[in-house]
């Protein structure tokens, strides 16, 4: 395509009136044809035309006579504006003939394709129509969701802000930081929220029962199949489907995930058909998928199919704000789960949870208080009844201190030994690197000579 435009129209009954636009062009004229404008808001979908010569709409029109159009393709940026009277759409065109490779592009997904890249386009123009407040200062208003912290505060208005399109989520965050609940706020807050929410533990299962869980299987497929199995995401249809631990999928199974994802049809484990699926998938990982991309243990077009939009979840060591509220919340959680009596945390005590690293993140975090609330009396929970010994870290291997003390002491150097500073750039907490400087020996400040 020669040229692309962003149009935002209003339209007083049939007619359409452009009113501002962006665009990136060639030598090329700097208006789009409104005809096209006119027809791509019509369809609302994606419109494309690799020849506007055969089209019996538009090959007569003045605009598109004009301006020599030959192929075409466009579609509506979605959710911008609520009562209808004002549209944005995304449309490209050339003064060439696509021809065959166009038309081949639009057999292998390109309408999807534009489609997603609408929805990219909104996210970034920043229109959504049904865009919600943000909470006040200090508060999620998310259920199960609990923060407060600046961290905590942008990853939420960052769920909320993508959550209307249907894009393609990679959820990423440490283990036991929280990962589920974002992805139930991001259902919460899509047009499917009324759809099914649907989860699979990719690392739960064998790469054959994995397949059969997720797209399905016929009788007889197998040994003991004796009935039809729908599978996850035919359950998902009109919803959203979790993949959790995506990263310990199977090379195989990737293979097999991305077709599904590129044609949007399943074929059932022992089946002959495929059965088209409406699923908004949602992946989340505590590992690094490009460093295994990197090494070959995950597919880089599967990354770059479930990656279109990334949502990191802070570890609990990154929010230190948040430990007050959230350990009351998990309190009163964990006394209405079990029929222990709730407590409230003293400041000793949360002091000493403030200095803890927190490997194991909130899921940590509410082990710690509940063995704290059975040792607890008098409803309160002090430093001494926090038993912290079950989260102890491994021991380091031969050579590991020493490095440690170097990195320590060479961003204690850097940054004028500010100890803020200091755990800022090496990635830790202030508490953390204090403990780790007091067990290394490393002193605050050189001693003077």
């Amino acid at each position: 395509m020669e040229r692309a435009f962003v149009v935002s129209a209003r339209a007083p009954g049939a007619e359409l009136r452009i009113e501002a636009l962006r665009c990136r062009l060639s030598d090329a004229p700097t208006r789009p044809s409104r005809s096209v404008l006119r027809r791509v808001v019509r369809l609302a979908g994606p419109a494309l035309f690799d020849d506007v010569a055969e089209d019996p709409e538009l090959r007569d029109q003045r605009s598109v006579r004009a301006l020599d159009l030959r192929s075409v393709c466009g579609t509506t940026i979605p959710a911008v504006d609520p009562d209808g009277r004002r549209c944005v759409a995304l449309i490209a065109d050339s003064r060439v003939p696509a021809g065959a490779r166009l038309r081949s592009a639009t057999a292998s997904g390109l309408p999807a394709l534009m489609t997603g890249f609408a929805s990219l386009a909104a996210l970034v123009l920043g229109r959504e129509a049904s865009a919600r407040a943000d909470p006040p200062a200090g508060e999620t208003a998310e259920p199960g969701l609990v923060g407060r912290s600046a961290a905590f505060t942008r990853m939420l208005r960052w769920v909320r802000r993508i959550a209307p399109y249907d894009l393609a989520v990679l959820v990423r965050g440490e283990s036991g930081s929280g990962k589920e609940g974002v992805v139930r706020a991001l259902h919460r807050h899509s047009r499917r929220r009324d759809g099914p929410l649907v989860a699979l533990n990719c690392a739960a299962l064998p790469e054959t029962l994995l397949e059969s869980e997720l797209f399905g299987a016929v009788r007889g497929a197998y040994t003991g199949s004796e009935r039809d199995r729908p599978g996850l995401m035919r359950r998902a249809d009109g919803g959203t489907l979790l993949l959790d631990e995506i990263g310990d999928m199977p090379l195989a199974m990737q293979a097999k995930l991305l077709r599904v994802l590129q044609s949007g049809r399943v074929r059932p484990v022992g089946g002959d058909r495929e059965i088209e699926v409406d699923v908004r998938v949602v992946a989340a990982t505590h590992r690094d998928l490009l460093e295994r991309v990197s090494r070959g243990a995950f597919r880089n077009d599967l990354y770059h199919r479930i990656a279109v939009v990334v949502v990191r979840v802070p570890a609990l060591r990154e929010r230190p704000d948040d430990l007050a509220p959230l350990a009351a919340h998990l309190i009163a959680r964990v006394a209405r789960e079990t029929g222990l009596a709730s407590a409230t945390v003293t400041a000793s005590a949360l002091e000493r949870l403030r200095a803890h690293d927190w490997p194991g993140n909130v899921r940590e975090l509410r082990a710690v208080l509940t063995r704290a609330l059975l040792r607890g009396s008098d409803g309160r929970i002090r430093a001494a009844d926090l038993d912290l010994s079950a989260s102890a870290t491994a021991p380091p291997v031969a050579g590991e201190g020493s490095l440690e003390r170097a990195m320590i002491e060479r961003a204690l150097g850097d940054c004028d030994h500010n100890l803020a500073d200091a755990a800022r750039r090496i990635g830790w907490s202030r508490q953390k690197l204090y403990r780790r400087m007091t067990a290394l020996g490393v002193a605050r400040r050189p001693a003077r000579r």
